[in-house]
């Protein structure tokens, strides 16, 4: 199991219902502490260790992500004395590999319902057709292995439109997808089995039409043999 190691988050492979997912990890580093965070990465499968670090921060961890001696949880937080806290340390006490270069923050990007406003209105006229027409919100699901992301992929817009406007028009999808993902190719196997049998059924006629002709042929041979005696 290969594990990547960030200085104070381990980015590995953890078990994760009948399989396993990417996730990072971060350890108290409390004596006689073994309190750990554990975040999965998303749908993507991508982590980064300052993702952890954000995550951890809002569960109350204390977390530098160049020190994993300064990793706390929430309740040696609480008690850990300031000395211990990279964050408290005077700039003077910081090696030159502790340097922190501060992070520019991302551009504020517009709510979800500001970007649906801005799609034209036949762009959104598609994304509803499309949605209506595979989706089922009697339980919560899409039909036939669809999914926000391919009617988002289809239609070259981001597939969170596509779920904020199934949200609001249909509800939430409350199907797992992996139950969903299993149906589809239930439904794909059951197909395929179809046109197997229909297939098997042609062979059979043909097999009995060559029959019928044998027996034609001989009781002609046999009519014919009778009258030349």
């Amino acid at each position: 199991m290969a594990i990547v190691h960030a200085d104070a988050v381990e980015i590995t492979n953890i078990r994760y219902g009948d399989g396993f997912r990417r996730a990072g990890i971060i350890r108290c580093a409390a004596k006689d502490c073994s309190q750990l965070i554990e975040v999965l990465a998303g749908s993507s499968g991508n982590v980064s260790p300052e993702m952890i670090c954000i995550k951890a921060k809002q569960k109350g961890w204390h977390v530098s992500i160049n020190h994993p001696s300064a990793c706390r949880c929430p309740d040696h937080n609480r008690k850990a004395p300031k000395s211990e806290r990279i964050a408290d340390m005077p700039t003077s006490q910081h090696s030159a590999s502790d340097t922190v270069i501060p992070i520019k923050p991302p551009a504020p990007t517009k709510d979800l319902a500001t970007q649906v406003r801005e799609l034209a209105p036949s762009l959104r006229k598609k994304i509803r057709d499309e949605i209506d027409g595979n989706f089922d919100d009697t339980i919560g699901a899409y039909l036939g292995g669809e999914s926000d992301q391919k009617i988002g992929d289809r239609l070259g817009v981001p597939w969170a439109i596509v779920a904020h406007m199934r949200e609001i028009g249909w509800g939430a999808v409350r199907v797992d997808p992996e139950i969903e993902k299993l149906s589809a190719e239930l439904v794909t196997a059951c197909k395929t089995l179809d046109l197997t049998v229909t297939a098997l059924r042609g062979i059979h006629e043909d097999l009995e039409a060559q029959r019928e002709t044998l027996r034609q042929l001989k009781a002609k041979i046999a009519a014919l043999t009778q009258q030349t005696r």
